[in-house]
């Protein structure tokens, strides 16, 4: 679903380059001591994208809803906690590998403690998306990830949206709004929808231009997605790396049809 690595191409509004000195964890690791207020902004905003995998996570461990949204606040408490910049490893790392490893040690602890995390309150409560994390987790496969693969595949995917949502927001300000809805299918690559010929003639635009158009927005994707990406390592070498293998995460755990959990 992802596109492949291309040169990109000049974005439909064009946007200025970030240095990757400033992405979101490697300013949490830069500044967690000397600057702990920028750190905590920038986890903060990391956590707010996502939050899901977590919750999910935390439900294929065994939790009901109830119990995984209670865990799952708990947890980004004590994660977004100036505390624990303190116990962040020096060497470089990745956000997903670094929440993957907090959140299994903070789920041993909770069933050590065999009762429900309670909240301290002095923390501010992450708001959940529009779609409700019991609808969304009722969609997840039945028994077909482990926490863990389920973890990856819901980090992955909500990557994708992301960068999906930045572009969308990129055609609408250049005034094509309508163009993001009819082409979307094909930016991700899907076969589904309506042919080139029958895209051109809904919006209006001759098959080479339309053609021209849905390259540029793959290829604006992809630069997205590696921006995303850039968000959530240390190191600018892992950006590739990393892409990888959330690909390799998409390709094997496309759900099947019709399953879905209670």
């Amino acid at each position: 679903m992802f596109p492949g690595r291309e040169e990109p191409a000049s974005p439909i509004v064009p946007e200025k380059r970030r240095t990757f000195a400033t992405t979101h964890w490697s300013v949490v690791l830069a500044t967690r001591d000397a600057e702990p207020n920028r750190a905590h902004q920038a986890l903060e905003c990391l956590c707010a994208t996502y939050w899901y995998p977590v919750y999910a996570c935390i439900r294929r461990s065994g939790k009901d809803h109830a119990e995984a949204e209670d865990i799952a606040q708990g947890f980004f408490e004590r994660l977004l906690s100036n505390r624990t910049f303190q116990h962040l490893e020096p060497a470089r790392t990745r956000l997903r590998a670094y929440l993957w490893v907090a959140l299994r040690r903070y789920l041993q602890e909770i069933n050590m403690q065999a009762h429900r995390h309670k909240r301290s309150g002095s923390a501010p409560h992450l708001s959940w998306d529009d779609m409700s994390a019991r609808e969304r987790y009722r969609c997840e496969a039945v028994d077909r990830w482990t926490p863990e693969q389920l973890f990856d595949r819901r980090w992955a995917l909500a990557l994708l949206d992301r960068a999906l949502q930045r572009l969308k927001t990129e055609t609408a300000v250049a005034r094509h709004p309508e163009l993001f809805e009819q082409l979307k299918s094909g930016i991700l690559g899907e076969k589904d929808g309506h042919s080139h010929a029958e895209l051109a003639q809904l919006l209006g635009m001759s098959l080479g231009s339309l053609r021209v158009t849905v390259l540029r927005l793959r290829r604006r994707f992809g630069q997205l997605c590696r921006e995303e990406v850039a968000h959530t390592v240390d190191d600018p070498e892992a950006v590739e790396e990393e892409l990888r293998y959330l690909m390799r995460v998409i390709a094997r755990s496309t759900p099947e049809v019709g399953e879905v959990r209670p």
